[in-house]
């Protein structure tokens, strides 16, 4: 298990740390919500709203007075970090993907399966079926506990797209 979690961890991280730009300047965690500042930056909307709710007047980077208080969406950032995010999803799928094709005995197979499964429930990313048809391929002539790995897998590929199917119908429901 503590394999299986330490291999999806670095599957995760396979592309690379976030650009700077995309890390809020006060936490510097990645940023959800972006947000302008008078003074021309982005961060995190919570933590330049605690930021604020010091009482500061001054930037928290430049120490500048801000001329106004006022916090602007910046929904281009957030599109970049969203599709950011996505392609690391895509990255780091991939990436344990060819780590289970790659492994040659079973018992990795079955800890890298794992590892794969792991990585779709945390991070939702979702295998195409033409993936998860090769992969079924290539694994025809395994062991039975090989075998359940795989159906694991595609079990939590159901249930991430049938979470976002949910969430599509909610958003729809909601707009309609």
């Amino acid at each position: 298990r503590l394999a299986a979690m330490s291999t999806a961890a670095a599957a995760a991280s396979s592309a690379g740390p976030p650009p700077d730009a995309f890390l809020c300047p006060i936490s510097h965690e990645l940023m959800a919500d972006p947000v302008f500042a008078a003074d021309g930056h982005s961060y995190e909307r919570s933590e330049i709203e605690k930021w604020l709710a010091t009482g500061s007047q001054a930037s928290p980077l430049t120490n500048d007075a801000l001329a106004s208080r006022t916090l602007t969406p910046n929904h281009s950032l957030k599109s970049q970090i969203k599709a950011w995010q996505g392609r690391s999803k895509a990255q780091g799928a991939a990436d344990l993907v060819a780590a289970v094709v790659m492994a040659d005995d079973p018992e990795e197979v079955e800890r890298r399966l794992g590892a794969l499964a792991q990585f779709i429930g945390d991070s939702k990313a979702v295998l195409q079926p033409q993936t998860l048809q090769k992969l079924s391929r290539v694994l025809a002539d395994t062991p039975s506990s090989v075998q359940r790995g795989l159906r694991v897998v595609e079990a939590e590929c159901r249930l991430v797209a049938a979470g976002f199917a949910a969430r599509l119908r909610d958003e729809w429901r909601d707009e309609g």
